[in-house]
């Protein structure tokens, strides 16, 4: 696996050394807000907060997803098959984001995805059967898989284009650093519950995000309306 990935990295870098250099005219250019101002301006700092949230709670079955099936006394091979069919129903699902989102307003369909996933988080926490637990990872991996590239939607709501790459930069910061915590509480969760506890906790964080997402959404509506 690591030398697969290797080999994957090393593509990645040859696919970007020959990529065509697109120059922009720069004549024009359009000043951009500081860090400090983005960092201050309340309606990116809560979409930033939603996104650390949602990246909180989703990236607990990537990595405590084999820990959580060895104690419920799976095999490997069938360790292996629950990660990969969680991996793969997040990669099937994206294309149909677009499909989605005609029938459904992407707020709304943001928020559905966040409750769909933390009741299937936390179903799967409870399970021990292998079949269960790969259903509910489908499932699982399904609604995290649209619910990520929404986070990148509502994170640059509101915000101009130029601006853009400095509230992306602060996405991937937030990230990082939900990442860091959710090692860190649910840590200490998961010695006096078991490895279920993170899920557990992760479960509990994705539907609290559903009330985030809920709020952000009238606050946004209220702004636009003034």
């Amino acid at each position: 696996s690591f030398m697969a990935a290797a080999f994957i990295a090393a593509l990645d870098l040859a696919l970007v050394l020959t990529m065509p250099n697109i120059r922009r005219d720069n004549k024009a250019k359009e000043k951009r807000a500081t860090t400090l101002e983005l960092v201050s301006n309340p309606r990116v700092m809560k979409n930033v907060l939603l996104s650390g949230a949602v990246w909180f709670g989703a990236d607990i079955a990537s990595t405590y997803l084999d820990m959580f099936g060895t104690s419920r006394g799976l095999t490997g091979a069938q360790v292996g098959t629950v990660l990969s069919m969680y991996g793969m129903a997040q990669m099937l699902i994206r294309p149909f984001l677009g499909f989605f989102c005609k029938f459904i307003k992407r707020d709304k369909l943001f928020q559905l995805s966040l409750l769909l996933a933390g009741i299937f988080m936390i179903s799967l926490a409870s399970s021990s059967i292998f079949w269960l637990m790969l259903t509910l990872s489908i499932l699982l991996g399904m609604t995290v898989g649209l619910g990520n590239p929404l986070t990148l939607l509502t994170v640059t709501d509101g915000v101009s284009a130029k601006d853009r790459s400095g509230v992306l930069a602060l996405r991937v910061m937030g990230n990082y650093g939900a990442q860091t915590l959710s090692a860190f509480l649910l840590g200490a969760l998961a010695t006096v519950v078991g490895a279920a506890g993170y899920f557990y906790g992760g479960g509990v964080v994705l539907l609290g995000t559903v009330f985030l997402a809920r709020k952000i959404e009238k606050d946004r509506i209220r702004e636009d309306n003034q």
